[in-house]
């Protein structure tokens, strides 16, 4: 799944670079495979287990973004 990093800024107060952050999310188990700069943005490639249907949409991700970020 294909995630915009400047999307999730938006919605959720992330404050870290986009490096950090990914390693984050693999440390939660939302394995970041590749991070694509796009034109100003980054792209996150995630590989989202069958056990987290919750993130098989981008309000899921923001939602664990949230959580893992406090």
């Amino acid at each position: 799944m294909k995630v915009s990093f400047n999307w999730l800024k938006d919605y959720v107060a992330i404050g870290l670079p986009p490096e950090k952050f990914a390693r984050k999310l693999t440390m939660a188990g939302l394995e970041v495979e590749k991070i694509l700069p796009a034109g100003g943005d980054f792209i996150f490639e995630l590989e989202i287990t069958p056990n987290r249907p919750d993130c098989l949409s981008m309000m899921g991700i923001g939602r664990e973004a949230a959580a893992i970020l406090g």
